[in-house]
Formats: C-alpha cells, sequence, structure tokens
C-alpha cells in the first residue's frame, strides 16, 4: 500500500499528546491450513503517548500495546506497560478500571481520548496553580492589595465578579517550568498571621476522569483553619466562604475547563478578600 505523502494529519489523531514511536508486528494464532480454514492474523501495534513540545517525555508517559483482527478489523485486547509508563494516579486509576470493565476494555478511542483530555485539564489546573502562587506573592509583597480588592469586591459584588471571570484568554504566557512544578499539585495553601488570630485557607482541586466519557472534572474545595478562633466562629467563617466559594463556581461554570479555571481564580480570590479582611 502506498504511503501517504503528509503522514503528520494520522499522528496528530492524538492529539494535543504525540505519537511517539510505533511498531507493528504480525503473527498467526491458530494456524490451521490442514483444515482448509485461513489462518487467524493479530497485529499487535505498541505505540507511547508523551506531551507535545518543551515538555520532557518523563513528565507523562503512556506506553500502549495493541493486539487487533485484521480480518474481522477488531480489538482483541490493550494493555499498558506499568514499568515503562509515566502517570498521575488518578490517571492510572481510570485506565485500570477501564481495562477491567467489559464494556469499556477494547474502547481504544476513549481510552486514548481520556489520556489526552487528562493532560490538557493537568495543564490548565497547572495554570491556576501558577495563577494562585502569583496571587499569593502579591498579598506579601503589597500590603494594600487586600484593602484594593476588598473595596473592588463591595462595588462590583459577587455576581458581577462571577461573570467577568475569564479563561486563560488574557495573554498570559506560562513558563514550561512553572507548568511542570504544578503539574500534579492537588492544593494551595494560603495563610496569614497579622492581627490577634492566624487564619489558613486550604483550595484543593482534585482531578478525575469520567469512566464513560472520558472527559475531566475538577472538584474544588477550600478548608479553613484559625490558630486562636473559636470553632462557632471558624464555623461561620468557613459556611460563609464556601457558600461565596461555591456560588461563583455554579454561576460561572459551563463545562468548559478552561473556563473553569477562569472562574476558581476569581472565586479564590473573593474569599480571600472576606477571610483575610477579618484579620
Amino acid at each position: 500500500m502506498k504511503q501517504p505523502e503528509n503522514s503528520i494529519p494520522y499522528l496528530t489523531v492524538f492529539a494535543p499528546l504525540t505519537l511517539k514511536t510505533e511498531t507493528v508486528t504480525s503473527t498467526v494464532r491458530s494456524p490451521s491450513r490442514a483444515l482448509g480454514v485461513s489462518s487467524d492474523i493479530v497485529q499487535t501495534y505498541h505505540f507511547t503517548l508523551q506531551p507535545p513540545g518543551s515538555f520532557p517525555a518523563s513528565l507523562y508517559q503512556v506506553p500502549l500495546t495493541l493486539k487487533t483482527d485484521p480480518g474481522k478489523q477488531s480489538v482483541l485486547s490493550i494493555a499498558i506497560s506499568k514499568t515503562a509508563s509515566k502517570l498521575p494516579g488518578p490517571l492510572e486509576g481510570w485506565i485500570a478500571s477501564r481495562l477491567s470493565n467489559s464494556l469499556l476494555d477494547h474502547d481504544v478511542s476513549g481510552l486514548c481520548w481520556g489520556i489526552c483530555r487528562y493532560w490538557e485539564a493537568a495543564i490548565s489546573r497547572s495554570k491556576f496553580w501558577v495563577k494562585l502562587q502569583a496571587l499569593s506573592e502579591k498579598l506579601k509583597e503589597n500590603p494594600g492589595y487586600l484593602e484594593q480588592a476588598k473595596k473592588a469586591y463591595r462595588k462590583q459584588g459577587e455576581a458581577d465578579i462571577s461573570r467577568s471571570a475569564t479563561p486563560d484568554m488574557d495573554g498570559h504566557q506560562y513558563a514550561i517550568k512553572d507548568l511542570i512544578q504544578h503539574f500534579e499539585r492537588t492544593s494551595y495553601c494560603f495563610s496569614t498571621s497579622t492581627g490577634p488570630n492566624k487564619l489558613e485557607l486550604l483550595v484543593s482541586c482534585p482531578l478525575t476522569l469520567d469512566l464513560w466519557t472520558s472527559e475531566p472534572q475538577l472538584e474544588p474545595s477550600i478548608c479553613i483553619s484559625g490558630s486562636s478562633l473559636k470553632s462557632t466562629a471558624a464555623s461561620k467563617i468557613e459556611k460563609e466562604a464556601k457558600r461565596v466559594f461555591q456560588g461563583m463556581i455554579k454561576r460561572a461554570n459551563n463545562g468548559d475547563v478552561d473556563v473553569d479555571i477562569g472562574s476558581l481564580v476569581k472565586a479564590v480570590e473573593a474569599v480571600i478578600v472576606i477571610l483575610f479582611g477579618l484579620v
């Protein structure tokens, strides 16, 4: 068969990841020519999905082995090499669940789609942590920033702030090293030691994949602790902060991971205004 002049469109079926290697071997599964029946041929494909561009391959590496029946044009089995793979824990668990499910264990397109979507969502979440780190540094370097944010928050209101939450479309450039640093991070902690009470805000954002749709889901939450706050006061503060946080996320959420990230940054900032404005 004549090879296509440009094979790039075929390789980018796994975008945004890159297809690092691909080998094909053919073996005879059950020779039966003596009986006048043609032999069964099994084709085995070995390929590895890796990060694109300047990201190191050691960050995310998924080696897959796919066995097919070319005569029936069907998938016989899918396997992943655990020794040669580099996978985040949640993704590894999701792959294991799919391959152990009799309804999904031959679905190679759904598997590859989920692997690619997890990468996209994980990079978006890394950008979220980068922005939170920048916010934390801004709070430390500029004592007047919190007061300015409080005035803007009161003037604009929760609803307006959630509507103004923009995703990753502000033209901000992210350094590869920063995205790598935060790639597997699941939480970020803010704290203040000013005033009589020390308050801490823990922002968590686990990333999961839906078993059936292979779509990523962010599960953001917050937790507040105060070293010298009474349990009743701490409970009231946390309840109010969570109300604002969840309310802003729900209003801004439209199912797109990047938009979720934009709304999360605004929601965290609003909670900081409420929380740190008390001390």
